[in-house]
């Protein structure tokens, strides 16, 4: 399973950056008109007579001209024709003249045939959008799954951003996708955040901007619209504005120097659009728990009078309950608008969404000047995108884009580049698989969910999603002769934890496969009291035990005298690989820590293996059908 490839990935690698200049010289003659590399050129843009854009302005009644502001929720799984969702879409378009579409999850195939499908119904070209952080695989099921944020942030390259940004905007194109809602310039000050962590490249401004602009930058050689979220930054928030408002308490002068400069530096670089957060900051806002989302003084005053942002402003979803708690859905769409938002996203219900900004309208409480303004801009993008001369996408050519290996090779090398020591007491790591093959290994998964699956996207896999860890697992016991496993999670009980000890005192080496992992709707990233007592147990027995935290990079905070502990910050297959890798002595771990893990490790801490010779000659290529199925505890 293990074989020398470094000559060939010298070669593959050799040939994709060769490539790269004539590549995008065909992707802009295909997609767009111009790379922002400035503030003033984007505004340029903004300002200009474009006939198309102004044509189709010109015949657009007030009703159409608000519709194209709105921005539904479009699901990319497979439905009849006749279903309520199917109908449902038809009719935003129909009926509401809805300017674009956000895809939510689905399958390639299907999202591409969908984008073609609404396209033709549409009058105008949508403006298809979708959140891809880190990567079409986010929300597509078999597109390529890429390390997130911070992982960049480990590898501390740039060139991997802007490579990550562009393979993201090729796949994004390949399948009907316009707007991308990345990067995330958050800068993550706080360890308890429970909804970016990850997601942030850093907690160190400067590294958040360069990063930021990379990704960015990718995704405009690629054709793809970028979006900077969540402005004006989340970062330093310990409630999910998914569950409620997060209210961030500090003076102009905390916020100029920490939360705004990556927003900042990716407006002066040629920032296309931006998303507000639902946060409040009450020092900047009009009331001391309204939204940034609906503040006049933060998404307009501060945005664009005084960083002076001419792009699109998108909000956040308007479902998340930091605005539903507090406002219905026609107020808080009018007032969205007012704020200063070009385009609303995922209203509650939005019909009356569309209903109340035409009221507001009519009663003159918005002017039409003032939604000319948005529309136009929103044109603008569609122009941009090139979606005036052809709005269709080539359905069979999608395969040859989506999850290609060109791709999957760049998320491995990413990943190989990003794991992270950050302890290693007497050199319990790495494993050897010919020294190390007989000894009893056992595999501790843990997860702060029940019932917790990842989506499988692996080519060889037949499998939709399995178990969290599950591959984790196999591919040890593919190089290992006696592995057991164990899984933990909220559901276990004493009698699982006391079946546990008795493994660990007959083992002669534990790995904890640790999956915590920021997502929406949480309080908290945190583990089960039983669970922590445990793991405290472990690193108290004479057991080595080593711990790999596939999500939240604090979660050493959990059990501190752990002996050795990688930090992976993602559970995608090539992190996942990545880990094994590292783990047996087949990649030199090279990252470093993009952010403090407080009382732990400071920043920029990164350990490696001495006297590992060729060690980076031999990777992992598995093959699905030789990896063994286990059997978990």
């Amino acid at each position: 399973m293990f074989r020398s490839v470094i000559s060939f990935v010298l070669l593959i690698l050799s040939m994709l950056f060769s490539s790269c200049a004539s590549e995008r010289e065909v992707i802009r003659d295909d997609y767009f008109q111009h790379i922002f590399r400035s503030n003033t050129d984007l505004e340029m843009y903004v300002r200009s007579d474009i006939t198309w854009v102004e044509r189709t302005l010109a015949r657009l009644s007030i009703e159409e001209k608000i519709g194209q502001m709105l921005v539904p929720r479009a699901s990319t799984h497979y439905v009849s024709s006749d279903s309520r969702q199917y109908r449902e879409l038809i009719r935003y378009i129909d009926s509401l003249k809805v300017g674009g579409l956000i895809f939510a999850r689905g399958d390639v195939s299907e999202m591409a045939l969908l984008a073609n499908e609404m396209q033709e119904r549409s009058d105008i070209p949508l403006l298809i959008s979708a959140d891809f952080e880190w990567g079409t695989a986010m929300r597509i099921r078999r597109g390529t799954l890429f390390p997130v944020a911070m992982a960049i942030g480990a590898t501390r390259d740039p060139v991997y951003a802007f490579e990550l940004g562009r393979a993201i905007a090729r796949e994004a194109r390949a399948v009907g996708v316009h707007q991308n809602f990345g990067p995330v310039a958050d800068v993550n000050t706080n360890p308890e955040n429970p909804v970016i962590n990850v997601r942030s490249f850093s907690e160190d401004i400067e590294l958040v901007k360069t990063l930021a602009q990379a990704y960015m930058d990718g995704l405009h050689e690629g054709g793809v619209i970028s979006t900077a979220k969540h402005f004006p930054g989340h970062g330093d928030t310990n409630i999910d504005s998914h569950l409620d408002l997060p209210v961030l308490a500090f003076d102009q002068a905390r916020l100029h120097s920490t939360e705004l400069p990556p927003f900042q530096h990716l407006i002066d670089h040629g920032g296309m659009s931006i998303m507000s957060a639902h946060i409040a900051v009450p020092l900047l806002g009009e009331e001391a728990h309204r939204p940034a989302t609906l503040s006049h003084n933060i998404m307009y005053t501060l945005l664009r009078d005084e960083m002076g942002f001419p792009g699109l402003v998108v909000t956040d979803a308007l479902e998340m309950r930091a605005i539903t708690r507090n406002y219905e859905p026609d107020e808080a769409a009018v007032m969205a608008v007012k704020a200063g938002a070009d385009m609303v996203l995922l209203s509650p219900d939005i019909d009356l969404a569309f209903d109340s900004i035409v009221e507001a309208v009519q009663s003159g409480r918005i002017s039409e000047e003032r939604i000319d303004r948005s529309v136009r801009k929103i044109l603008l993008m569609k122009y941009w995108a090139g979606l005036h001369r052809e709005r269709f996408v080539d359905v069979p050519g999608h395969r040859s884009v989506v999850a290609n290996n060109e791709h999957r090779e760049l998320a491995r090398e990413i990943a190989r580049e990003s794991i992270t020591l950050v302890r290693n007491e007497n050199d319990v790591l790495p494993l050897y698989s010919d020294r190390d093959r007989d000894k009893a290994i056992l595999i501790v998964i843990m997860t702060d969910r029940e019932d917790h699956r990842v989506a499988v996207h692996r080519p060889g896999s037949s499998a939709t999603s399995e178990p969290v860890g599950s591959y984790f697992a196999r591919l040890m016991q593919s190089g290992f002769e006696n592995v057991d496993v164990v899984r933990l999670d909220p559901r276990s009980n004493q009698l699982e934890y006391d079946s546990l000890m008795i493994k660990v005192a007959k083992s002669d080496m534990v790995i904890g496969s640790a999956h915590v992992q920021t997502r929406s709707n949480i309080d908290e990233l945190a583990i089960p009291e039983k669970m922590q007592e445990a793991l405290t147990a472990i690193s108290k027995s004479s057991v080595p035990f080593a711990l790999v935290s596939f999500g939240d990079p604090y979660f050493i905070k959990n059990v501190p005298e752990v002996n050795a502990y990688l930090c992976a910050y993602s559970s995608a297959d090539a992190s996942v690989e990545a880990a094994v890798e590292t783990l047996i002595g087949l990649n030199n771990p090279s990252g470093r820590l993009p952010v403090t893990i407080p009382d732990i490790a400071p920043f920029g801490t990164g350990l490696f293996y001495t006297g590992l010779p060729e060690v980076d000659t031999t990777v992992i290529d598995p093959d699905e059908e030789d990896i063994p199925e286990i059997d978990i505890d």
